[in-house]
């Protein structure tokens, strides 16, 4: 530890934690680009390692199965999405917090950098409801929900359904594979998908 980490009472993470932690997002970067490309059945654990560079007894100090990999990969998911939430200015409205959200988890589906975000989601549930994953995805949905009863008081988003309903709606809605089916085919685009999501859940004047 360092003076300045004296000084700010901060912990950093060792050389060997740093190291352990790149090594498990590349097993997950990796293991979403197969998910991509191969799908979730038809990829292997040899597939990872062979694309990173490690052996199979290093990935099972991380990991035990390809199952538990996927786990991780909708915890990490569901972590990216925490911190999103919580880095939005507070100073802005509920509202807008709310459908910059929305535009953040659009372009994770479809954007220039898009990951299977929540078609990841999708994949984690069919594991099983895995107590590791369903803490914190809890715990998200607590904390949007949380965003939009305040969206709902500032008349920014409609009242006549809970938030706990719309909560589900914005969640399933990106999850859905009918809107991937529809972009590939040109019938919609992301920004469609956007204005039609918004003109549902907001309030005209705030739409």
């Amino acid at each position: 530890m360092n003076i300045a980490d004296v000084e700010t009472g901060l912990i950093r993470p060792s050389m060997k934690e740093r190291q352990r932690q790149l090594r498990e997002d590349a097993i997950l970067d990796a293991a979403v680009e197969f998910i991509q490309t191969k799908g979730f059945n038809a990829m292997t654990l040899e597939d990872i390692t062979e694309a990173i560079g490690i052996s199979r007894p290093t990935l099972y100090q991380h990991f035990s199965s390809k199952e538990d990999v996927l786990i991780h990969v909708g915890i990490r998911n569901l972590k990216y999405a925490a911190e999103q939430l919580a880095a939005m200015d507070p100073a802005m409205s509920a509202t807008d917090r709310l459908c910059l959200f929305m535009g953040w988890c659009i372009d994770r589906k479809f954007g220039e950098h898009r990951e299977m975000f929540y078609d990841m989601t999708r994949l984690v549930m069919s594991c099983g409801n895995d107590p590791r994953y369903a803490g914190p995805q809890g715990a998200f949905i607590k904390k949007l929900e949380e965003l939009v009863s305040l969206a709902q008081a500032e008349g920014g988003v409609r009242s006549d359904v809970s938030a706990t309903i719309l909560s589900e709606v914005i969640l399933g809605a990106m999850k859905s594979l009918t809107f991937n089916r529809l972009v590939q085919e040109g019938k919609t685009s992301p920004a469609e998908i956007k204005d039609g999501l918004t003109k549902l859940l907001f309030c005209s004047k705030a739409a």
